[in-house]
């Protein structure tokens, strides 16, 4: 799950902490990413999550947390219906 966000405006702020939040409300932070790389953070998690991404400035003061709720996170794997007609290719032309 690719999780990405918007800059926060304050000139002093040196990254972001990500952290993942279970249905229970509990956090585990996940990781950080520098302000000045791309705002982006890849979940490897296969269901569905709640994130939360706070700035962290030049200090250490951490700003208010952004909540970020996903409703349906893409499975990992997809089906495909074999239904469609076979067609095979022969001297240059596609032939049915």
């Amino acid at each position: 799950m690719m999780i990405t966000w918007r800059p926060n405006p304050e000139a002093d702020v040196v990254g972001y902490r990500v952290y993942r939040v279970d249905p229970s409300g509990r956090e585990r932070k996940l990781g950080a990413v520098p302000a000045h790389e791309p705002l982006q953070f890849v979940d490897p998690a296969p269901e569905a999550m709640a994130y939360r991404v706070i700035a962290v400035d030049v200090a250490g003061r951490v700003s208010g947390r952004a909540e970020v709720r996903l409703p349906h996170a893409p499975s990992r794997e997809t089906s495909l219906p074999a239904s469609a007609p076979s067609h095979r290719v022969g001297g240059g032309k596609v032939q049915r």
